[in-house]
């Protein structure tokens, strides 16, 4: 295939996972590539958009707010008008920092240690109902469920409507894979349901205060130029909910199943991370860069640039491929086509590259990946897959185009 024959909304890539082979030929011959408006970006995106997949690129446009602008949102197809400005990760400057102040405290190192007792119980809890079984389905029953409640803990969710609101999160994001037969009515009604539940749970903060997230922003009042206090809007606040659920939760999914996935087809690494508690800091970083379980970024240039020799005029949409860039031979001293939980060099970029929109549970994911293994390993041996693998792909319009949906596996307990 030629690389202008390239053609990223073509489902069929992504089946099988993320197209590393692909990208390494996009790093060398094409690290700034323009990607035209085939049928499928037509249909999922509406316009053409420019593809990066180096990490130096990356890092630029991470972390250069002058230069480009989040203001209409993370995906490559840009946010509805209405939605422009008003969310944590689409939103700029001063607006940003609003938004960001409000729950960048949950989300320390020092408030993750105090949440240390709850994620260890949950991931007892998770690994107790499955280690009796022998065999389960690892996504639903197992990585979903760890970063599920240690969201909904930290935002202030009823363990009762967990269930409800977190299937309707995951069906939401799944929805654009054909395969699934989600139709787009019924995705904008999973959207309404989210929506609905944030505005629900609004007002039980309001009435009932508790020492939570969704407290604090239910409460959030914010000076104006003229003296007088403003809230959040009705609107901005079921945005942000739909944010921190999807954030939350979704994306350490993503990572915990596919790094199961890495140690089925490294089990020599899998048993370094068993019995050497000294490499699972290090493995579980080199989890996460392997999985890079945020497939992309994308931003809108304020002003004329020049990458790579290659111009681009103000006001175009360019995406930094997370995944390309944490494979990338010039940022990684030692061969990053290797999974090596003994990895020293690893700056990898599955959270951003820095600047103001480094991903705020970089800390919680990372415990979680950690602990979830820690616990799973201690119970359970002999680890298989025992039945087909279904990637989900979502497409171009979700920033997590493919990712693992179904993962049967079988195992014998320790």
């Amino acid at each position: 295939m030629d690389i202008s024959e390239i053609d990223l909304s073509d489902r069929a890539i992504f089946r099988k996972g993320f197209p590393h082979a692909l990208f390494a030929r996009l790093r060398e011959e094409a690290p700034v590539f323009k990607h035209e408006m085939t049928p499928g970006v037509i249909q999922d995106i509406g316009h053409d958009f420019w593809v990066t997949s180096r990490m130096d690129v990356m890092r630029w446009v991470s972390k250069d707010f002058d230069t480009f602008s989040s203001v209409e949102g993370p995906a490559i197809r840009r946010d509805a008008v209405e939605r422009r400005g008003l969310s944590i990760v689409g939103s700029d400057h001063g607006a940003h920092s609003r938004l960001r102040g409000l729950v960048n405290r949950g989300f320390t190192p020092r408030m993750i240690n105090r949440l240390q007792d709850r994620i260890d119980m949950w991931a007892d809890r998770i690994v107790d109902s499955i280690v009796d079984k022998g065999e389960c389905e690892f996504v639903d029953e197992v990585a979903y469920q760890l970063p599920m409640h240690l969201i909904a803990d930290i935002v202030g969710i009823p363990e009762s409507d967990r269930k409800h609101i977190f299937d309707c999160v995951s069906r939401f994001m799944a929805a654009g894979d054909p395969e699934l037969g989600i139709s787009a009515a019924e995705k904008s009604a999973l959207e309404m349901e989210m929506f609905s539940y944030a505005g629900e749970l609004t007002q039980q903060k309001r009435k009932h205060p508790a020492d939570d997230v969704w407290t604090k922003i239910a409460h959030a009042e914010f000076g104006q130029p003229d003296g007088s206090k403003t809230s959040l809007s009705d609107f901005e606040m079921q945005v942000f909910f739909q944010v921190l659920a999807i954030a939350g939760s979704e994306t350490t999914r993503n990572a915990i199943s596919a790094g199961l996935l890495a140690f089925l087809d490294h089990p020599d690494q899998m048993e370094g991370f068993r019995t050497e508690p000294s490499v699972r800091d290090t493995g579980t970083r080199e989890i996460i860069r392997w999985t890079s379980p945020v497939l992309f970024w994308a931003r809108d240039t304020r002003r004329d640039i020049e990458i790579e020799g290659v111009k681009i005029p103000a006001g175009d949409r360019v995406s930094v491929w997370l995944s390309s860039a944490n494979r990338d031979p010039a940022a990684f001293e030692t061969d990053p086509d290797i999974f090596d939980i003994a990895r020293q060099d690893n700056h990898h970029a599955s959270f951003g590259a820095g600047g103001a929109h480094y991903c705020l549970g970089a800390n919680l994911a990372t415990r979680n990946v950690r602990v979830l293994f820690e616990k799973l390993f201690e119970r359970v041996r002999d680890i298989e897959v025992a039945g087909d693998i279904h990637w989900n792909v979502a497409g171009l319009g979700n920033n997590v185009c493919c990712s693992i949906g179904k993962l049967p596996i079988r195992f014998r307990t320790r």
